[in-house]
């Protein structure tokens, strides 16, 4: 074969059409599918039901409309509930799935999260998950990690849940559970434990990240005049699963203090001509709800509280006075919790306007 050779006129042509080529705009080939293809989810979650599995995960928001997740491959498998047979603690390998249309949901995930309820897994099986996004233009992400759940029956609810207050804390009891949703008995190798969700200043959340054996839990992490609400779910353990059953209804509790107040202090009064007018430096906790303010006509007492209701402000007018009698007068703070403070110390102001 002869040698090839190029002269400088042809070698002069090549730079020509090369640079022309790169000066038109041509781009290079586009990204491999793989580096564009939406990234896997990393919260993706599987839990027992009434009615089967649920599976949740988060669909990633993206402001290019060429990358918007439009489908989900949910990769499953259905095992016995002690595992695979011929080797228990062996991965599954998950080859079915189902194709799940996202699409018509954009937009209305709470929290940009998508639920999907799995009613084909059998009774006392254990089901393993797997999910894979793909976007409008069908390029795949990578599969997920794998999540695993038990479909065994639900615990019941729990009973009597009461929240009851106390010194800058919440007490809460409830029934204990000893038997399954449907009314049958615990089995005797069942554990069953509880946990306590609570809301109020973030959204609701678990306050114990394990089931607890006892009914029963003292909330020490809250703060004085905060509304919270909290229920209690049961949860079975078996093997390294626990499968939590359906959570009691929302009970209201407000933290308070069990401390009195301060005492008011500067109280002082002036007489003019509609009565004597009364003012002091308010206590200064944030709890205190208002003031009860006393009169007697001697230090001594007895003592008597004007305006029958308690006092929000810091300034009262005693209008049932005569002229030229003397009376006393001192302040008593009240806290939300109805809990009384020392009384402030007493003055004498006589009706002499």
């Amino acid at each position: 074969m002869a040698p090839f050779r190029m002269n400088l006129g042809s070698l002069g042509l090549l730079l020509a059409l090369t640079a022309l080529l790169m000066g038109c705009g041509i781009k290079s080939a586009p990204l491999p599918a793989t580096l564009a293809a939406p990234l896997p989810p990393a919260d993706l979650e599987a839990r027992a039901v009434e009615r089967g599995v649920e599976v949740s995960f988060s669909v990633p928001s993206v402001e290019q409309s060429d990358k918007q997740v439009t489908e989900a491959l949910l990769y499953y498998a259905y095992l016995p509930k002690d595992g695979d047979p011929d080797c228990p603690p062996c991965p599954p390998r998950l080859r079915a799935y189902y194709e799940l249309n996202l699409a018509k949901q954009l937009g209305k995930l709470e929290g940009g999260r998508f639920t999907y309820l799995d009613t084909q897994v059998p009774p006392d099986h254990q089901a393993a998950y797997q999910v894979k996004l793909v976007d409008v233009r069908r390029r795949a992400g990578a599969v997920s990690g794998m999540v695993r759940a038990l479909r065994v029956e639900l615990p019941a609810t729990p009973r009597g849940l009461a929240a009851d207050l106390g010194d800058r804390l919440v007490e809460l009891s409830w029934q204990p559970v000893t038997t399954l949703a449907s009314g049958g008995d615990l089995g005797e190798k069942d554990k069953v434990g509880y946990i306590v969700y609570r809301r109020g200043t973030a959204p609701a959340r678990a306050l114990n990240e394990r089931p607890m054996s006892k009914a029963g839990l003292v909330d020490r992490t809250v703060s004085l005049g905060q509304a919270y609400e909290y229920q209690v779910a049961a949860a079975r353990q078996i093997g390294d699963y626990t499968v939590v059953g359906r959570p009691t209804p929302w009970v209201s509790a407000v933290a308070r203090s069990m401390q009195p107040p301060s005492p008011p202090a500067g109280l002082v009064g002036a007489s003019l001509q509609d009565g004597i007018y009364l003012r002091f430096t308010p206590s200064p906790q944030l709890d205190t709800a208002g003031y009860y303010l006393l009169r007697a006509p001697a230090k001594q007492g007895p003592w008597t509280q004007m305006g029958g209701e308690l006092n929000r402000e810091n300034t009262f007018v005693d209008k049932d006075v005569k002229l030229g009698q003397s009376y006393h007068y001192r302040v008593v703070a009240v806290s939300e919790s109805g809990v009384q403070s020392k009384p402030s110390d007493i003055i004498e102001v006589k009706h002499q306007p």
